[in-house]
């Protein structure tokens, strides 16, 4: 399950840098600056893979906090088992 919000944030941010590149070479004035195109690229990247990020280290903590009560749960039940042996 990917975030496709999230990669079409980045892929949009991708778009607009490389607008923004192409646009500064050209000798021709655009509707909208350079420096505008080139800042909504950089913040629509960013965003798109700040939610990646958050979205890995959500998925990547809910396996651990999985792993983890697994874990205690063993050491409860060995523990009950030795403590009824006794």
């Amino acid at each position: 399950m990917v975030q496709l919000p999230a990669l079409f944030l980045t892929g949009i941010g991708i778009i607009f840098l490389v607008m923004g590149l192409l646009k500064s070479t050209a000798p021709v004035p655009f509707e909208m600056p350079v420096k505008v195109t080139l800042a909504y690229g950089v913040i629509a990247f960013v965003v798109g893979v700040v939610w990646l990020a958050l979205w890995v280290q959500t998925v990547i903590a809910g396996y651990i906090l999985a792993i983890v009560m697994i874990f205690f749960g063993c050491i409860f039940v060995a523990y009950t088992g030795v403590r009824r042996s006794r």
